[in-house]
């Protein structure tokens, strides 16, 4: 995979709030130019949802705002939502040499419909070029742990930093399929 971010979480949920809905409330890096596209990660070799392998090759699937997923069960036993982000303009980092301070610095935070942080990132990792685009590059495999129930909404919020100063961010509303 391109990079490989877990994300672990503690919510104890279960059921979502009375005003819950696909807008959660998170702050969003001010000014955020939402030029980092949050969406799926999907396995490249058969199209199924990433489970957190580490040696599978990805790619990035986008989603409409606000989106609608399904946990899967991860190769570590736990359950999972498979994220993926993308973005123009930043130094992309070595793949190679995952913990490089010359990569980019990546920070995503996720919380429930209630404003409770569930789950935060943040660590270097390399962005790719996309295949289908050399100047997108993409990070293909971040993968948020959670317990949160089903029908649950969740809002997502990442920015990238490169080691140059170039930072971008972005958003994506979560329900989690019943």
């Amino acid at each position: 995979a391109a990079c490989l971010v877990s994300l672990s979480t503690a919510c104890a949920a279960t059921e979502p709030a009375a005003d819950a809905g696909p807008s959660a409330s998170v702050d969003v890096p001010s000014p955020c130019d939402g030029l980092l596209e949050i969406g799926l990660c999907r396995l490249a070799d058969g199209g199924g949802p990433c489970r957190g392998a580490l040696d599978a090759p990805t790619e990035f699937v986008a989603v409409p705002d606000p989106a609608t997923v399904s946990i899967v069960l991860g190769e570590q036993g736990s359950w999972m939502i498979g994220l993926a982000a993308r973005t123009r303009g930043i130094a992309p980092g070595d793949p190679e040499r995952p913990s490089d301070t010359d990569n980019p610095a990546l920070e995503v935070r996720v919380v429930d419909a209630a404003g409770v942080l569930v789950a935060v990132y943040r660590g270097r990792v390399a962005f790719v070029p996309d295949a289908s685009d050399p100047t997108l590059l993409v990070c293909s495999a971040i993968d948020v742990v959670t317990d949160v129930v089903l029908g649950g909404t969740l809002a997502v919020v990442a920015t990238v930093r490169d080691h140059g100063g170039v930072t971008h961010c972005g958003r994506l509303a979560l329900t989690i399929a019943p």
